[in-house]
């Protein structure tokens, strides 16, 4: 669906589904050598942070969802929307208890 990209300054990078759970997306950061909170990762294009993040679609569905980021969304906000949309059985599945309104 969505996939963050992350890149450090020595030119690193992982690509991460933003389906993935929270401790997950952990374990894919510390590949690039990201050993903080994914909330102090910004969407915005700062060329002299020593990470970069930027997110990426292959669907057409994730491309149209792409326009419900902004720039001062975080790395964890990304992960929370991109989780709200997933359907239902998909939550199930993954082991999360969920609520029908």
């Amino acid at each position: 669906m969505i996939q963050a990209g992350v890149r450090n300054k020595f030119g690193k990078a992982v690509l991460i589904d933003l389906t993935v759970g929270r401790y997950d997306l952990y374990e894919e950061l510390r590949e690039v050598g990201f050993y903080g909170s994914p909330e102090r990762l910004y969407l915005r294009g700062d060329e002299e942070a020593p990470f970069r993040l930027q997110l990426c679609s292959d669907s057409r569905i994730g491309n149209h969802m792409l326009s419900l980021f902004c720039e001062n969304d975080t790395l964890i906000r990304s992960l929370r929307k991109c989780f709200c949309a997933l359907p239902i059985s998909s939550q199930r599945h993954r082991g999360k208890k969920c609520t029908v309104i």
